[in-house]
């Protein structure tokens, strides 16, 4: 009883409310019908009701109401209640999904960019990779043959190049060990 915000059907509250309503529809209808016959249709009544029925149960709105009240008014007054908030849910999860649907379908965007990007990125290296790759094995061409055959590329003075060589090799890798401390 009293006042409930949840409208989940699993919930203890709302279960036993539309128990009692629907055991209490269904005897109203039986007697009215066992009464008149012919009624197939709903009544409404002479007296309003001027009470406001919201967020109370059924049972309590059926207590307070004078005897002459048609109790189907009541109910479907709060069933009007009950299917306008439906309503009102349904309409803002609605909208929710859909701004989460194009929230999706930009993020698809903007990763299917990326992608490209990337793509784009990856071929490029890979070039770079193959040239190279080409340039280091043209260099390592020459220096198999420096060192199969040095008299050849350096003619008689191939002892002093190599030393050289080494010499400002030792000189450049002492002055990267410095710049790097």
């Amino acid at each position: 009883g009293g006042p409930h915000i949840s409208n989940d059907a699993k919930c203890k509250v709302v279960q036993d409310y539309r128990t009692a309503l629907t055991r209490n529809l269904l005897s109203k209808w039986d007697q009215a019908n066992i009464e008149n016959p012919n009624s197939g249709q709903m009544h409404s009544s002479t007296t309003p009701f001027a009470t406001t029925t919201m967020g109370m149960s059924y049972t309590n709105v059926v207590k307070m109401t004078p005897e002459n009240t048609n109790a189907n008014e009541i109910v479907l007054k709060k069933l009007d209640s009950v299917l306008a908030k439906v309503e009102e849910e349904s309409n803002a999860t609605r909208h929710s999904i859909e701004e989460f649907k194009q929230e999706m379908i930009n993020r698809y965007d903007e990763t299917k960019q990326q992608v490209e990007v990337l793509e784009e990125k990856v071929k490029k290296i890979e070039k770079n990779f193959d040239n190279f790759s080409v340039r280091i094995g043209g260099i390592i061409q020459n220096i198999c043959s420096t060192l199969l055959d040095p008299q050849t590329s350096q003619g008689q003075r191939w002892k002093t190049y190599w030393q050289e060589q080494i010499k400002t090799l030792v000189e450049v890798r002492s002055s990267l060990s410095k710049s790097s401390k």
